[in-house]
């Protein structure tokens, strides 16, 4: 009976917290979204030279997945993963507990979007049908968790810069350090869904890879 409580009151300040930033969180969606059709689409402004010798590096690491039996160094993939997660919370944490961060909040979900869409788009470009299927079974499993912890953290880190910005200017009265709390621990609850995104790209991803690469080519073709 109290287990359930707990959780009815837990889905209640969930709701509330969701409504209260529903419109954060649709900017943030969008701009990551924007990034990512960015990134796509610069494919096509990219010089020949580059874009030759980023296929060929897709190329040579595909061609050492399948001469090596499909199979990858999970340690390698989880230690930068992590590394790049890791970075990316602690920007989000620091720019948001700073006023001047707040352009730089949204600049970094670009960029992530921007990144994210570039690297679907070089594999779309490259492997054609192939690229489709490769793109999903290497970002969508990880994005399913990565997309909502960046949106978390990108939220959390613009709300609590307003915030600043709103105590600084006499708008609102607020408790800081009650907030600056709540705000880290959000940042760390973001930092544990990436974590786990870490480990769905590092040891789930290359299962994926294994059983079906057998039926992909690198010619684009079944």
């Amino acid at each position: 009976m109290e287990t359930a409580l707990v959780w009815q009151n837990l889905k209640k300040l969930v709701e509330s917290y969701l409504h209260r930033r529903a419109r954060a969180y649709l900017l943030v969606f969008l701009l990551f979204s924007l990034g990512a059709c960015g990134g796509v689409l610069s494919l096509g402004y990219l010089p020949s030279d580059d874009l030759t010798a980023l296929s060929g590096q897709l190329d040579t690491f595909v061609t050492s997945l399948r001469t090596a039996g499909g199979q990858v160094n999970q340690q390698v993939l989880l230690e930068l993963s992590l590394l790049s997660h890791v970075r990316t919370v602690f920007l989000f944490w620091l720019l948001g507990a700073t006023i001047v961060g707040l352009p730089l909040v949204l600049g970094l979900v670009l960029a992530e979007g921007f990144s994210s869409g570039f690297a679907a788009g070089i594999m779309v470009s490259h492997f054609g049908l192939n690229g489709v299927f490769l793109a999903g079974l290497t970002l969508l499993p990880k994005s399913l968790l990565a997309v909502p912890a960046l949106l978390l953290a990108a939220v959390s880190s613009l709300s609590f810069s307003l915030l600043l910005l709103r105590t600084g200017l006499g708008w609102r009265p607020a408790n800081l350090l009650q907030e600056f709390l709540a705000y880290s621990l959000l940042q760390f609850l973001a930092g544990m869904v990436f974590l786990l995104a870490s480990l769905v790209e590092s040891l789930v991803v290359p299962v994926f890879l294994r059983n079906v690469w057998p039926y992909l080519t690198l010619g684009g073709r079944f």
